[in-house]
């Protein structure tokens, strides 16, 4: 089998692992029901194998007594039926606990549209908090600007001013 998975970051890779598990568990249960196939066919081969050896010793036994051979037939089905009816047993036993599983594995799952909800709400707070970011740095920004205008204006009364004083303490 071909790994065919993307790694990715974030929620992304959350729901991408969701959808991975999910595909994990569809595999495991057409698994589980091939392997429940499998089985119930063979123990119907088997059966019918029981049943075949059973018919047989039957047909040898019927010379000799028609009461034996009829008893010893009605004791081969119901074998057959016996075996039958267990490995029916099993098969639906098998179901039964693959149902369980998927239904608890569904209950703990979270719905994709909860999902897309989370991750549009993360979105939304990632936006607000670079508007914010934003708004702090073109502030700073001004700040600077008014220091540097405050400290030109301070410099030319200082030039303007200082040549002057010189002129008058002379």
């Amino acid at each position: 089998m071909v790994d065919t998975t993307i790694e990715c970051h974030g929620p992304a890779s959350h729901a991408s692992n969701g959808l991975e598990a999910l595909d994990r568990r569809v595999d495991q249960r057409f698994i589980d029901l091939k392997s429940a196939n499998e089985q119930r066919f063979g123990d119907i081969g088997k059966a019918n194998e029981v049943a075949l050896s059973a018919q047989k010793e039957a047909l040898k036994t019927a010379s000799e007594t028609t009461d034996k051979a009829l008893l010893t037939a009605s004791q081969a089905v119901e074998k057959a039926l016996v075996i039958e009816r267990t490995s029916t047993k099993e098969k639906f036993d098998t179901l039964n606990e693959s149902s369980k599983r998927q239904e608890s594995q569904l209950n703990n799952m979270i719905p994709r549209g909860e999902v897309t909800v989370k991750i549009d709400a993360v979105s939304d707070r990632v936006k607000k908090t670079e508007e914010f970011i934003a708004t702090q740095i073109a502030g700073a920004n001004i700040k600077k600007d008014y220091i540097g205008w405050i400290v030109a204006g301070i410099m030319s009364l200082l030039a303007i001013i200082l040549p002057f004083l010189q002129h008058l303490i002379k």
